[in-house]
């Protein structure tokens, strides 16, 4: 919620920028936001007070609290290396309790499931729970690094990864959608996203990111640009590449 509320928040920003947003919009923005937030603090509380006085949880709820948590514990924990790698380490310490305590949480859910082992009955749809946490895992990932620039190798990586993926969920849509069923819809949006992740991988492989260019030594000078009906002022430079 909050990597989605963050990536929404600019576009917004950008409509914006130029004259106030309506009223309304604000209100929308600020709504959903509020009921975000409210969702995660509710369904996180929830959980930290049950573990601290309920002894008799069951194992549906352990299987619950593990696998929530473990989506909990991917986002955080992954905004947080991002932020380190890239020097941030303000987002790093703001995000870092989020992950510590969704990785607790996991824990203790993945405890709870080996002391109710026992009880453990194989549900019908458990395939397809554990497929589906998979392929959002899978998406979140690769979107998070759809903004950073990438070689060859990166390209090869997540072509290979997801063209199976949209090859055999496709297949699938096919099949249910031949047979008149709603969920060959599901199945279809899914099989395009991993498409289009298998897509931007082949971009990638065929047109790699060019590297950053070396700004040191460029001697910059003030000089007149044009696009051939305007004239403005901008910077110019000369070097041997």
């Amino acid at each position: 919620l909050v990597v989605v509320l963050g990536g929404a928040g600019k576009p917004a920003a950008a409509a914006c920028r130029l004259a106030p947003c309506p009223p309304w919009v604000n209100a929308i923005g600020y709504t959903f936001a509020g009921a975000a937030i409210g969702g995660y603090t509710y369904g996180t509380g929830y959980l930290i007070y049950h573990d601290m006085t309920d002894p008799d949880q069951s194992l549906n709820y352990g299987v619950a609290e593990f696998t929530t948590n473990g989506l909990g514990t991917a986002l955080f924990g992954g905004v947080m290396i991002d932020a380190l790698a890239h020097d941030h380490a303000g987002t790093a310490a703001t995000v870092a309790p989020f992950a510590i305590l969704h990785s607790a949480l996991m824990v203790h859910g993945g405890w709870r499931m080996y002391r109710e082992r026992e009880d453990f009955r194989a549900p019908q749809n458990a395939m397809l729970w554990l497929g589906g946490t998979a392929f959002v895992t899978n998406a979140l990932v690769w979107s998070s690094q759809l903004g950073e620039r990438h070689g060859r190798g990166f390209g090869v990586a997540e072509a290979a990864v997801n063209a199976p993926l949209a090859a055999g969920i496709g297949y699938l849509a096919y099949d249910r959608l031949n047979n008149w069923r709603p969920s060959g819809f599901l199945y279809g949006g899914m099989a395009a996203i991993s498409a289009g992740f298998a897509i931007h991988g082949l971009r990638k492989v065929i047109a790699p990111s060019p590297p950053l260019i070396d700004v040191h030594g460029l001697d910059l000078s003030p000089t007149v640009v044009s696009d051939g009906i305007e004239m403005a002022p901008g910077l110019g430079t000369v070097r041997t590449w």
